[in-house]
């Protein structure tokens, strides 16, 4: 176990957003109404459609989203007490709910809100310990009026009859015209993951968004942070929605593609402008950027060969094949970026001394309170796989902490080779992304403290 001074490692996982004004309940709802009814009085769930549908048929990638909405429509009912035929408040559920949230609130102030299963000794604080994370999940929801939760379902709604309509065509402009990424895509658009709500770490707020499980194909999300900021709360599914669509790793092989969270945030990116250009004018987003410095490592490889990047975090090409395409760019940046990718989990003595610095600049220690050392991650100077997936089950954040480092320090290098200005000249990136990679590089140039976001 490593500690970090001050803090250093924390996650970035949420950010603060203004609740933005809704307008009335549209007549969206009323499209839901027969399926929902159907579904109460046989007890079971059915397939509920977002919004009248075309004459043509629905392409199988669209029915992704209509399903997803189906599934996150009934979660939103359930955890804001919202009777999902009449639209009515449910109050003896919400009621019932926050008498329970009551106790278990209690219940952990009593434990001082750090325990462990090991800890309960009874079947009560057994079954208190495991509620917790789920009858919690919807706490601050629950709190809202009535009125604001049904606007917020509505909110929510309107995303995905939005991405409904375009997300197959938004995912032939991602991936051009090659079959076999389609395919690829294609095919993990028809395992659809369900939704379930969960309460993320012991204190009153959480900014953690969601959570993708790829063995269960479950995507977890926070419900507390639609209360307070409900465009961020679109903004983590729709990454999580990418860790299902791209199986980059598992949290077992972080090794296999370390920088996963840049890749998936960056692609998220570019998929969504188009569905951002359709919502602008009802609800605009601020555009932000999460895991910055993984994001901006990605956004290079994306904004010079977009189809080559996802062929490869597809799992259509290895490293060296990848590394090949880009290398075939007639900019300057390519044959140099290529060099850095097939070189990315190299450490030699030289790099080996610089991650070492930069994680002590960022307060990370060994146990004994001596500087960090991490030679025991390291086996003929490459990154050991299995060192380092041990590592992740153990301590997640300090190996993404020494991502971050290995960024910095692949950074530097490319900018050895190719100055920063013709390193942005050579991508084609939305201005949100691309202001971010210029923030990077600069960064990377002299990373004497540490980086202001995760």
């Amino acid at each position: 176990m490593r500690l970090s001074v001050g803090g250093a490692a924390a996650l970035r996982l949420g950010g603060c957003r203004a609740i933005p004004a809704f307008a009335p309940p549209s007549t969206l709802a009323r499209w839901w109404l027969p399926a929902l009814a159907a579904a109460v009085l046989c007890g079971c769930r059915t397939t509920i459609t977002l919004a009248p549908q075309p004459e043509r048929l629905l392409d199988p990638r669209d029915a992704l989203i209509r399903d997803l909405g189906n599934d996150m429509r009934r979660l939103l009912c359930e955890a804001g007490a919202i009777d999902a035929v009449t639209q009515r408040e449910n109050r003896p559920a919400r009621l019932a709910q926050q008498r329970r949230q009551r106790e278990l609130d209690l219940w952990f102030d009593r434990h001082n809100r750090n325990v462990s299963l090991e800890d309960c000794r009874t079947p009560e604080d057994r079954a208190n310990y495991r509620d917790f994370p789920w009858v919690m999940a919807n706490v601050d929801f629950l709190k809202l009026p009535y009125r604001q939760r049904l606007r917020y379902l509505e909110r929510i709604a309107t995303w995905f009859a939005h991405a409904q309509d375009r997300f197959g065509i938004s995912l032939d402009r991602l991936t051009g015209d090659d079959p076999w990424l389609r395919q690829a895509l294609a095919a993990r658009a028809q395992q659809v993951p369900v939704f379930r709500a969960r309460y993320f770490g012991r204190q009153a707020l959480t900014a953690h968004g969601a959570v993708y499980l790829p063995e269960q194909q479950v995507i977890l999300v926070n419900l507390n942070l639609l209360a307070q900021w409900p465009e961020e709360f679109i903004d983590s599914f729709e990454h999580e929605l990418w860790h299902h669509l791209l199986p980059i790793t598992d949290t077992a092989h972080i090794s296999r593609q370390p920088w996963t969270e840049g890749f998936v945030e960056a692609v998220s990116e570019l998929w969504s402008e188009e569905l951002r250009a359709a919502e602008v004018l009802l609800h605009p987003r601020e555009l932000t950027v999460e895991y910055p410095l993984q994001s901006a490592w990605a956004s290079l490889c994306l904004g010079m060969d977009a189809q080559a990047t996802l062929r490869h975090l597809a799992g259509l090409d290895d490293r060296a094949a990848f590394a090949s395409r880009l290398a075939a760019s007639p900019t300057p940046l390519g044959p140099s970026l290529a060099l850095q990718v097939e070189q990315s989990d190299a450490i030699p003595p030289s790099r080996l001394a610089r991650l070492n610095r930069l994680l002590n600049q960022w307060g990370w220690k060994e146990d004994d309170g001596s500087p960090m050392d991490i030679t025991r991650y390291v086996a003929r100077d490459r990154l050991d796989a299995a060192a380092i997936d041990r590592e992740f089950l153990e301590d997640k954040p300090f190996v993404l902490d020494l991502v971050r480092a290995m960024t910095v320090t692949s950074l530097q290098d490319l900018q050895q080779q190719v100055p920063a200005d013709r390193i942005q000249q050579s991508v084609h990136l939305p201005t949100h992304l691309a202001d971010n990679l210029a923030r990077v590089l600069a960064y990377a140039r002299d990373p004497a403290v540490d980086f202001s976001h995760h």
